[in-house]
């Protein structure tokens, strides 16, 4: 439909020029509305009003922007919704509706149970600026971890929560910013990562330095046993990872977008140091222990990425075994151990893939998606029997999926509904 616009006679407000000249090695940069940058002036609030005023007045004249408005509006709040987190019978997950500033952290009692609201951030603030930023149930379902921070900052303080009566229990962890955090699996405690206390560090260092820190429930967080730190780099960044049986930490370091090192730690050896995996290689790790073995995807002489299984106890080079090739027709993007299988994401021609395998990396099942896609993250336990993923297209809202592994079946768990009938849509790639 052709829209006709009303000629208007409005013109846009004046902008001052002030001539403004720096020289950056040798080139002059001309910058003549500097001035602007000062939000707060009063000179450049009365511009913004004006600019918004004009604004308002041209696009008044359009006919049907109401109801393009409403449409759009209609359009813009569907929501969302998270791929769950399963944890011996529980589901906890994010869901936002519509009208929701932040979404709303709920826990399923069974895969068909009824949900159960267990954090809000939307009540915790009238302005609606309260947010949690990361959340970690405990493996036996009965506790979880979680950062709030407010006003968009994101420096997050750990809170616990008890699942079962809701109450909130005392420990309280300031400075855990992108916190990473696993549990050992009877939830009595926990690694995680913390930046330092202001003061502690030189000037301008408060957001490097980040450390990992074991927290016993019920503890005072002053008294954590602090478990690594950087070694070379203040910019490293740890991530953590306890196996399903409770006797292997995985700590992955990461530096910038393109390093990472890993090193494994006996948990049931009280005295053993860290025993590395990969050190100062040009190149990307992520993994899980599975069993006493070291799943690891790189991009280590392999720019699509490949997975080795590993024997924890004795990780050295030569004993890495490649169980899934680089591929030259896809991009692996994601993988982990969910069932005592490998879930793999591909990249295939900029759709998603999703595919099964055995932890030797033998075919086990393609994973069927709706249509060109992309995948929105996996869901399971390394030894549970179901996988959840997310889905998105071009004409389907976010739709949990869950895969039955022992009847291989696949059933719809959530999905958000669409105001737009998917038939009415054509999609095609060429």
């Amino acid at each position: 439909m052709e829209i006709a616009v009303q000629e208007t006679i409005l013109q846009p407000p004046a902008s001052r020029v002030e001539p403004v000249d720096e020289d950056f090695h040798g080139d002059n940069v001309p910058d003549p509305y500097r001035w602007l940058e000062d939000g707060t002036s009063d000179e450049v609030r009365a511009w913004t009003a004006a600019q918004n005023a004009y604004t308002e007045a041209t696009l008044s004249r359009f006919p049907g922007r109401r109801a393009s408005e409403e449409r759009l509006t209609e359009l813009l709040s569907l929501g969302s919704i998270g791929v769950p987190a399963p944890q011996k019978g529980r589901y906890f997950y994010q869901r936002r509706e519509g009208g929701q500033n932040q979404p709303v952290l709920y826990m399923r009692e069974g895969v068909a149970g009824v949900d159960r609201p267990l954090v809000d951030a939307n009540a915790l603030s009238a302005s609606g600026t309260i947010a949690v930023d990361w959340w970690f149930p405990s493996p036996d379902g009965r506790l979880l971890a979680y950062g709030l921070s407010e006003d968009g900052s994101e420096q997050s303080t750990l809170h616990l929560i008890d699942v079962d009566t809701g109450a909130l229990l005392p420990d309280r962890i300031p400075y855990t910013r992108y916190a990473s955090l696993a549990w050992l699996p009877d939830g009595s405690a926990f690694f995680y990562t913390r930046l330092p206390e202001p003061g502690s560090v030189p000037a301008g260092e408060e957001h490097y330095h980040r450390r990992v820190y074991y927290h016993a429930v019920g503890d005072d967080p002053a008294a954590d046993r602090f478990i690594w730190s950087e070694r070379r780099d203040l910019r490293e960044s740890p991530s953590v990872d306890v196996s399903h049986d409770g006797r292997w930490l995985t700590l992955v370091a990461s530096l910038g977008w393109d390093r990472s090192d890993v090193y494994l730690r006996d948990l049931t050896a009280p005295d053993a140091g860290w025993i590395t995996v990969s050190e100062d290689e040009p190149a990307l790790f992520w993994g899980e222990v599975y069993a006493d073995t070291l799943y690891l995807f790189t991009n280590a002489g392999a720019p699509r990425y490949r997975a080795f299984a590993v024997p924890a106890a004795d990780p050295g080079r030569e004993r890495w075994r490649e169980i899934v090739p680089e591929r030259s027709d896809a991009i692996l993007t994601g993988g982990r151990v969910v069932g005592g299988r490998l879930a793999l994401e591909y990249m295939v021609d900029a759709a998603a893939r999703l595919e099964l395998r055995s932890l030797d990396g033998a075919p086990l099942q393609d994973v069927p998606l709706p249509a060109l896609g992309t995948l929105s993250g996996l869901g399971g336990e390394s030894d549970g029997n179901e996988l959840f993923y997310g889905y998105t297209a071009f004409t389907t809202p976010v739709t949990i999926f869950r895969l039955d592994l022992t009847t291989t079946e696949v059933s719809e768990w959530a999905a958000i509904p669409s105001p737009i009938p998917p038939a009415s849509v054509q999609v095609e790639q060429v």
